[in-house]
């Protein structure tokens, strides 16, 4: 039943509908003032008499709603007669919380007061002239492909004759979400005073399509904005070309829009967070980056020796914004009930039901092509195309995330061919190997997607499907980039900010003569990082005049990380100048610079200017200068360290709330312990549900079970594995589901754990998947194999043993004592002395007492007084009585 409340009265007339129980997403039965819709409203004349229609549904006076108001003391602001009137008349369009208390006091809760608020949002957009918003589109305009929603796959449509039949729309119908709810409540809480809400989930998890159908839903009549990258968003926030309410800005794949050197800081995203003229902010998010970008460096990090601030937190900036001005919606693949209704939607369209078909993926997984993705990439017929495709993944893993161009992947493809290939590669290898590549599977999308240039018929470049990225990323976790890959970039890239995305990557691996080459065009053009790279590279190989010359210009750029940087140059030959440059960093104000200064200061013994520096750092508000001058505190046992570590919680910093929640659990203030446990976890972060699901194990095992799933269902396998390790005892067909999941993303303990889990069950599964672990390169994996291999008597055991020692696994070492000493004895006959004495001094420093007196034998025949290991001060007979030869022997 829909009844009509006709409300006149100059200078307007309104009809109000007012609907039956149950309409527009109303549950159970709706009280009288609760069936009053404002939707049909256009005008704030009309939205007020539809406030005076709710008013009167509740039977309340001005006077009585006024006194109603008051006395909940929960309400934010008061309720006045003649703001009321204001509003009611249509004279004013009301503030989002004034809206919100009038509405509680009449009755109106949840999912309806949702419907008052859109209908506000909806208005007030309409009020800023069109003029002011220039060319944006509103949100119920824009194309869904246009903001990043994947492509659907295509299949025969039933009923027609061959080449004919129903066409079917260009995206499927939308499959309800459970989230759905908590993301339409956030869309419109951000609609009410702003803010930026951020989805995470995995590629082809479905998180574009449903973070889009919710604005749809919530703000269709709001413009829209979807900034090419940080700098466009930037200029124009300084420009002021951005109207100041009624804009949604999308932000898809954010990590471009929070890395880089043109990165948005906290402080722009601040600018556009103004809760006077709300604009909202949505955007979605890897969980991989997410985690990276949320973490924090580790606790007590050397900071004085980070070769620059990037090094010391590269991601400050980004962790700001997602831990203290960002929602958090966690999004994973169907479950057992989305799948479930999902089938019920399948007979609308044949593309749902063939997703709901498919075991092995996930249902937005086979939408989107994933396993056709993965299929042609791991079974390529075309070695040509492989390669380009590996390296374009590679050259993503490096932090290119610009389109690649033709040449880019033509010269790096030489590194990911054998000899053979190379000799053999016919004239039109890289045309035919980019058709492979290009190819649409399943008329949804291709391993590199082509992106068009400006003019018609021209193509600029190519990047890589998600979905592939996704896989070959955990696939290549620890697989370096070949050389060619590097000289490619050399030569062929011309962006400057993906020429130091390389540089810095080449320079963390130790590839100097590669990050010189990249850094320089970016260095000379005035990026103070990039000459910081360059001089550390020109350090490394050995062209110390030219590092300092860098290292210089760097610094008298003005920034504090090129101090810094020169600063650290000078520390040994001229440390009264490098003292200087310490001191005019920190005086910019940079918050690590102080840190820098103040570390340099504790160690000194200037205990007092230490401290001043400690205090000047946490007066800069940011959590780590806060959480610095607590742990000084602390040490020096003053009270006031718990003052701190509470202020640094209070900026939303997850870290800091589990530090200050870990500290009052050890103090026994379990409950403020478990409120900040519980507010730590709130913002999304993983590390923190971890730490709240440990609190809860032991306090309520019901509830421990809930966070630990919901940390695995974020989609990290460390999370994952914690919740199976939690099953396994009384849900085990439960917990190995969990431990599949984490080790099919290529994680190695995952893998391990998994193994381990099937031992008894499946052993030749088992064997399969610690070999998996171990040939990703984990030391921990190889060991692991080595000792599986060992248990079932097979001689590849010692291979493995090893292949793990050598990379200075010491439990490895001690696993294969005889081994160890006989390849020293070996190399020592081949004249290999120096091998043969440190592979000595490793088996000896991992507790192996053979290898402790062969040492010690070594040393005596050679005349050397002194051993260099640790816990041995003596001669060669002191290391034969030191604690380390009295160490037990591991049994192998």
């Amino acid at each position: 039943m829909v009844l009509q409340l006709l409300v006149s009265g100059p200078p307007y007339t309104v009809r109000t509908s007012i609907l039956a129980a149950g309409q527009d997403g109303g549950v159970g039965t709706l009280t009288q003032a609760e069936e009053v819709d404002p939707s049909p409203a256009t005008t704030r004349a009309e939205f007020g008499a539809c406030l005076r229609a709710l008013r009167s549904a509740a039977g309340l006076s001005l006077r009585q709603l006024v006194s109603v108001s008051r006395t909940n003391k929960n309400h934010s602001v008061a309720l006045s007669r003649s703001t009321m009137e204001d509003a009611e008349l249509g004279r004013t369009l009301p503030r989002p919380d004034w809206l919100e208390v009038y509405l509680t006091a009449c009755g109106v809760h949840g999912a309806r007061q949702r419907v008052w608020k859109r209908t506000r949002a909806r208005l007030a957009s309409s009020i800023v002239r069109d003029g002011e918003l220039g060319r944006l589109p509103r949100v119920r305009a824009v194309d869904p492909r246009q903001l990043g929603v994947h492509p659907a796959i295509t299949v025969a449509v039933p009923g027609g004759r061959p080449g004919q039949g129903r066409r079917l729309p260009e995206l499927p119908p939308y499959v309800p979400r459970d989230v759905d709810e908590e993301l339409r409540e956030g869309v419109m809480d951000l609609a009410s005073h702003g803010g930026l809400l951020v989805v995470v989930g995995g590629s082809s998890t479905g998180k574009t399509r449903a973070l889009y159908e919710a604005i749809r839903a919530e703000l269709p009549d709001w413009r829209l904005l979807h900034p090419a990258g940080s700098v466009d968003l930037a200029n124009a926030v300084l420009a002021g070309h951005l109207p100041r309410s009624g804009v949604v800005i999308w932000l898809d794949e954010a990590q471009h829009y929070l890395t880089g050197p043109d990165r948005l800081t906290i402080g722009e995203i601040r600018v556009l967070l103004n809760p006077d003229q709300p604009m909202v902010l949505v955007a979605t998010m890897w969980p991989q980056w997410y985690e990276r970008l949320t973490s924090p460096p580790p606790a007590g990090a050397p900071l004085a020796e980070a070769e620059d601030a990037e090094e010391i937190d590269p991601h400050r900036h980004s962790r700001q914004i997602l831990t203290t001005a960002a929602r958090v919606v966690r999004l994973v693949s169907f479950n057992k009930a989305e799948c479930a209704r999902a089938e019920t939607y399948a007979g609308e369209d044949p593309r749902l039901a063939t997703a709901s078909q498919d075991s092995h993926y996930g249902f937005t997984e086979v939408l989107a092509a994933a396993p056709q993705l993965v299929d042609r990439f791991e079974h390529a017929a075309n070695p040509y195309a492989k390669a380009i495709m590996t390296a374009a993944i590679d050259y993503r893993r490096l932090g290119h995330n610009a389109p690649l161009t033709a040449e880019l992947l033509q010269t790096a493809a030489v590194g990911y061919l054998t000899e053979q290939q190379i000799a053999t590669a016919p004239t039109d290898w890289f045309a035919t190997a980019i058709d492979y590549a290009t190819g649409l599977l399943h008329g949804a999308t291709s391993s590199l997607i082509p992106v068009p240039g400006t003019s018609m018929g021209t193509i600029i470049g190519y990047t890589i499907a998600d979905y592939l990225l996704q896989y070959g990323q955990a696939a290549r976790r620890d697989i370096p980039p070949p050389t060619s890959t590097w000289d490619a970039g050399v030569n062929h890239l011309t962006d400057l900010s993906v020429r130091l995305a390389l540089a810095r990557e080449a320079s963390r691996r130790e590839l100097y003569g590669q990050a010189e080459l990249l850094a320089t065009p970016a260095a000379e053009s005035g990026i103070p990082l990039a000459m910081i790279i360059l001089a550390r590279s020109l350090q490394r190989i050995g062209l110390a005049e030219e590092a300092e010359d860098w290292y210089r210009r760097a610094a008298e750029n003005g920034k504090p990380q090129g101090m810094l940087a020169l600063a650290r140059w000078l520390e040994r030959a001229r440390p009264a100048e490098a003292e200087q440059w310490y001191r005019r960093a920190a005086e910019t104000g940079d918050h690590d610079a102080i840190l820098v200064l103040a570390n340099r200061l504790k160690r000194a013994g200037e205990a007092e200017l230490a401290e001043k520096w400690y205090r000047r750092a946490a007066d800069t508000n940011h959590p780590h200068g806060m959480m610095a001058l607590a742990r000084w505190l602390e040490r020096a046992g003053q009270a006031e360290a718990d003052d701190w570590y509470r202020h640094a919680a209070e900026t939303g910093d997850h870290d800091a709330m589990v530090v200050l929640a870990r500290r009052l659990e050890r103090v026994g203030l379990a409950e403020e312990a478990e409120e900040w446990y519980r507010r730590a976890a709130g913002t999304g972060n993983l590390a923190a549900m971890m730490a709240l699901a440990r609190w809860l194990e032991r306090a309520g095992p019901a509830e421990a079970e809930e966070w630990y799933r919901r940390a695995a269902k974020a989609g990290n396998p460390e999370a994952m594995v914690a919740l199976a390790d939690w099953l396994e005892a009384g849900q085990a067909e439960d917990a190995e589901d969990w431990y599949r999941h984490a080790a099919e993303t290529g994680n190695p303990n995952a893998m391990m754990a998994l193994a381990s889990f099937l031992e008894h069950a499946a052993q030749a599964e088992a064997e399969e998947w610690y070999r998996r672990a171990a040939e990703s390169g984990n030391s921990h994996g190889m060991l692991a194999l080595a000792d599986w291999l060992h248990r079932a008597g097979q001689a590849e055991a010692e291979g493995w043993y090893r292949r793990a020692a050598e990379t200075g696994n010491p439990v490895a070492i001690l696993r294969l004592p005889p081994g160890q000493i006989r390849h020293a004895k070996r190399l020592g006959r081949v004249g290999r002395a120096d091998k043969a004495e440190k592979w000595n001094r490793r088996a000896a420093e991992a507790g192996n007492l053979k290898a402790m007196w062969a040492l010690a034998d070594r040393l005596e025949r050679a005349g050397q007084a002194e051993v260099n290991c640790p816990g041995v001060d003596g001669d060669s007979d002191s290391w034969k009585g030191s604690e380390h030869a009295k160490t037990p022997q591991v049994p192998t």
